[in-house]
């Protein structure tokens, strides 16, 4: 079984679990790649994908596993600078790092209104 997952979920979720799942099914070969690129399941390269989105996924069948959080950090010089940060709205005052995923990458939970 080939499997494709994010490497924060990766390395968070799945690889501890990982050694559990092949005592308890040791028929079962696991295959892990962490990326973020769009993986293609219907080509037969990969069994089973994990991935940030709203599941809407055309020729897949799709199923919501958690939900992610963003959650802002931030230096601690800006906790007691001249725009400190109390509370999310303070966010506005501040520049937002933004990354924008190539066409090979899924989208990723952002700043934008969900």
């Amino acid at each position: 079984m080939s499997i494709s997952v994010p490497p924060s979920f990766a390395a968070k979720w799945l690889a501890p679990r990982i050694a559990r799942f092949s005592a308890a099914h040791p028929e079962i070969e696991v295959w892990m790649s962490a990326d973020m690129r769009l993986a293609d399941v219907s080509g037969g390269r990969v069994d089973v994908a994990v991935r940030y989105g709203r599941g809407d996924y055309a020729g897949v069948r799709s199923e919501h596993l958690l939900n992610a959080d963003v959650t802002p950090v931030c230096s601690p010089i800006l906790l007691a600078g001249s725009r400190p940060l109390r509370k999310a709205t303070d966010l506005a005052q501040h520049v937002l790092i933004h990354l924008r995923p190539s066409e090979l990458e899924e989208p990723r939970p952002d700043w934008g209104p969900g």
